[in-house]
């Protein structure tokens, strides 16, 4: 109605996830993150991030929090 829950969805590049382990490690550091849900594309090298409101930084610093580039948002 008034927009109030609205999800946005955004699809960030991710270099050096090269296992499901690595995925995993990914997923569980951008969950941590309020309201955060993520899907990981392994063979794309890249993550789906859903939620509220997205903070690049936050994404940014999570994925690199890994050990994993982050190399920004594919549009």
């Amino acid at each position: 109605m008034f927009g109030f829950g609205k999800k946005v969805t955004k699809v960030f590049k991710v270099e050096g996830m090269a296992c499901p382990r690595c995925s995993a490690a990914v997923k569980t550091a951008l969950e941590k993150l309020k309201g955060t849900k993520a899907e990981i594309d392994l063979e794309k090298g890249a993550v789906t991030v859903t939620a509220a409101a997205i903070d690049a930084e936050a994404i940014k610093t999570a994925i690199e929090s890994c050990g994993f580039e982050f190399a920004g948002e594919i549009q």
